[in-house]
């Protein structure tokens, strides 16, 4: 069980007029009380392996805002979980993963009109693989969301992400991780996850008409995102590495707008360690260096979009806007760790 007691306020903190002793513009509250029930269990049938995990989550939950109506709502979750784990070998395993997550919006949700509890039904199925050489993990999975809180791009009046429900909508995808052994002083690893993130018959009001604009791209989920690195040992306590990371296109907002589209950038770093060991007083000292960006690459990782209702003319025409977070190029980082 857990309380939080919450207050928001503004207060006047220099004006050149009188000042009455209470200067608060607004006082509100926000309380939220949380109790969680649940049970676990798992039971080994040779190289099956199965477990449950059943919780039963209450939350309650009072506020008010000068943004929205006073709240007082409470919240019935109930979250089950199973599972199988199954051994085929030493090299081999496989398992599999059905659960079902709820959860509730936040008081910027509220602010922002987003006030349905989001509800997500997970089924995942994964191998390993793993021996002296090779390790390699794979996981599919397929997420379907009810009234999924979705990025909309836009930012509210203190900068902060803004969300919405979805509706209906869904993660489709598979990831893979392996790292391969070459020698004792060099390894490879890669990563990469492929997904299709959906809205299902998305809805939108563009110059004073709602359209159905079908299945759209959920905001900011790239469909591909993958990573790399060489990893070399020259030398006992020293690593080199050069990292590689590349991110798919990807949007914004959930209208699939191509004024939204983030395109897609791949970086590359290069990082250094040694540690040496002592066997006085400090135990060992690590030198550490990393370059980012090592090819000085102008790209952008993030930003917002937003749209807006202009009627001056007399009928109503949906304007958009955006704006763009650029990334540092070529940078250096340097530091020592004293261990005692």
């Amino acid at each position: 069980m857990n309380r939080y007691l919450g207050t928001h306020f503004g207060e006047v903190v220099w004006t050149p007029n009188y000042i009455p002793q209470t200067n608060r513009y607004y006082d509100n509250f926000g309380n939220k009380d949380d109790v969680n029930v649940y049970i676990k269990g798992s039971q080994q049938f040779g190289k099956l392996n199965v477990f449950a995990d059943l919780q039963y989550r209450m939350v309650f939950y009072q506020a008010n805002s000068t943004k929205f109506s006073d709240v007082n709502d409470t919240f019935r979750f109930f979250n089950p979980k199973v599972g199988v784990n199954y051994e085929l070998n030493n090299e081999n395993s496989f398992y599999g993963f059905a659960g079902i997550a709820n959860k509730e919006p936040r008081r910027d949700d509220y602010e922002s009109g987003a006030n349905k509890p989001e509800r997500l039904y997970d089924l995942e199925l994964g191998w390993k693989y793993n021996n002296s050489k090779l390790r390699i993990h794979t996981n599919g999975f397929f997420m379907y969301y009810i009234d999924q809180l979705v990025l909309t791009g836009s930012l509210n009046d203190v900068g902060a992400p803004v969300f919405t429900n979805s509706g209906e909508s869904y993660r489709l995808g598979l990831e893979v991780e392996s790292v391969y052994k070459v020698t004792d002083k060099l390894n490879l690893q890669a990563n990469v996850t492929l997904s299709e993130n959906k809205n299902i018959d998305f809805y939108f009001q563009r110059d004073g008409i709602l359209e159905d604009l079908g299945n759209t791209n959920i905001a900011y989920s790239p469909n591909i995102v993958s990573s790399g690195a060489i990893n070399v040992l020259p030398i006992k306590g020293m690593q080199l590495s050069l990292l590689g990371k590349f991110v798919g296109e990807q949007y914004m907002g959930n209208i699939d707008s191509e004024y939204s589209k983030l395109p897609d950038y791949s970086i590359v770093d290069f990082n250094a360690s040694y540690e040496l060991k002592l066997n006085k007083g400090i135990k060992s000292i690590l030198f550490s260096g990393l370059v980012n960006n090592v090819f000085d690459r102008k790209y952008e990782s993030n930003g917002y979009f937003y749209t807006y209702d202009d009627d001056s003319s007399g009928s109503i025409i949906t304007y958009q806007g955006k704006g763009l977070y650029p990334q540092a190029g070529i940078n250096f980082l340097a530091g020592v760790t004293l261990k005692f």
